[in-house]
């Protein structure tokens, strides 16, 4: 089917919508908008750009992990989310054409969630015991993630929009309440239990550094070290500090 689509193809019609769509996958908007309409109705905001990677991906055999490559070592791709006086105007989600001076804030999708939760906190590894029930819990809950965001394993994949179920799922799910556990085989058991981690802002940094992929500045271990004293007892109080940092804007966006 695919070589039946490129064939005799000598506008590159499928080069250049596969690039599109790539394109707006890593960076979080295409050349055209919506990302599927494209022709002379709709000219593209880079043609220039657009035609040279379509070109350059025909050339390459239709190579798709080239093109990632090429897409995620451009200078674009690489810029700040962060506005500043230079680009405060780039701003497509109020309806401008993008300009890709900056990075732009992306939600995930449902199964990038499910998977950085995953990896975040080693949640299917908590309490699980054999490596088969540690499958079955993984599956499980992807079904559940799948059934709050309104599709199946065949849909086009979903984006978390902080619908009422979606925030329910990710305050009290039972994903999360694994991922904040301290059961044998969770991140934070291994946190808690590592003699390298002996004092509070040590295992403070390693959850920030899992959840966020930075560490806490010194206002936050400041103003931490206050609300953790209030806690009931300290396992509550990392917790709770864990359960907030997976449910912050900042692990649930791609920015």
């Amino acid at each position: 089917l695919a070589r039946l689509m490129c064939h005799d193809d000598a506008e590159h019609t499928v080069g250049k919508a596969y690039v599109n769509r790539m394109w707006g996958h890593f960076m979080g908007y295409g050349f055209t908008r919506p990302i599927d309409d494209m022709g002379p109705h709709n000219p593209a905001s880079h043609p220039e750009l657009l035609d040279r990677l379509t070109d350059e991906f025909v050339k390459s055999g239709y190579d798709t992990k080239q093109l990632a490559r090429w897409i995620c070592n451009t200078e674009a791709y690489n810029l700040t989310s962060q506005f500043n006086r230079n680009n405060e105007i780039d701003a497509p989600s109020a309806g401008e054409v993008p300009l890709f001076s900056h990075m732009y804030v992306k939600t995930m999708q449902a199964e990038q969630l499910y998977d950085s939760l995953l990896v975040a906190t080693a949640a299917h590894r908590s309490g699980a015991g054999s490596f088969d029930k540690a499958e079955e819990q993984r599956e499980r809950w992807l079904r559940d993630f799948l059934r709050i965001f309104g599709g199946n394993e065949e849909d086009e994949p979903t984006l978390f929009s902080g619908s009422i179920p979606q925030a329910l799922l990710m305050m009290n799910g039972p994903l999360v309440d694994k991922a904040t556990s301290a059961e044998p085989g969770s991140y934070l058991n291994s946190v808690l239990s590592d003699s390298r981690l002996r004092n509070d802002p040590a295992r403070v940094r390693s959850l920030f550094v899992s959840a966020l992929g930075r560490n806490p500045t010194a206002s936050e271990l400041t103003r931490l070290k206050k609300t953790m004293a209030t806690s009931p007892t300290p396992l509550a109080a990392y917790q709770d500090l864990y359960w907030a940092l997976l449910n912050s804007n900042e692990f649930i966006v791609n920015h």
